[in-house]
């Protein structure tokens, strides 16, 4: 039996999206305590459940957007940068900065000229909290104290961005 292959960006949004959601219900039904405006659920199981899934979440989104951006390069696309070296789309997939895909590559291709800010913001901030994740900082490593500048603070908050929703508005 064989079946079609999906949209991979369709595929990550979707994940992204349910993670999301699956937290979002937590804040409703679920006992937590507060300090300024940091929830921290009663239950460890469950904050370690809703900081998975947040993360999850954060990393599915901009799989998403990386897929995006590497499906509308065209196959047949050659890059020649200012030295003269051209590269394909293979070597532009791997090698290329996800900043130098955006502002080089589309522009080149689709003939952009200026990115939105508001927009180029929302990645900006999406890609950053996913480095954040991808590379802990020492302070993310022993505390979690809401009194600091911490990822947990980031991820227990109640208002925590839906980044998959982020993304669907960047694509």
């Amino acid at each position: 039996m064989f079946f079609d292959l999906p949209n991979m960006t369709a595929v990550f949004l979707d994940c992204s999206n349910r993670l999301y959601e699956a937290t979002a219900s937590y804040f409703i039904f679920k006992n937590f305590s507060q300090v300024k405006g940091v929830y921290s659920p009663t239950d460890y199981d469950l904050f370690i459940q809703i900081l998975q899934q947040r993360v999850g979440s954060v990393i599915y989104a901009f799989l998403a957007f990386e897929s995006f951006i590497n499906d509308v390069i065209p196959e047949d696309y050659v890059y020649t940068n200012t030295k003269g070296e051209k590269r394909d789309k293979n070597y532009i997939a791997e090698k290329f900065s996800m900043e130098d895909k955006i502002t080089l590559i589309l522009q080149d291709i689709y003939g952009i000229t200026k990115i939105d800010d508001k927009i180029y913001q929302k990645y900006k901030n999406t890609k950053d909290l996913r480095d954040r994740i991808m590379h802990l900082k020492e302070i993310d490593k022993r505390t979690s104290d809401v009194n600091e500048d911490t990822i947990r603070k980031v991820f227990m908050a109640k208002d925590f961005e839906h980044y998959a929703l982020v993304i669907k508005q960047v694509i």
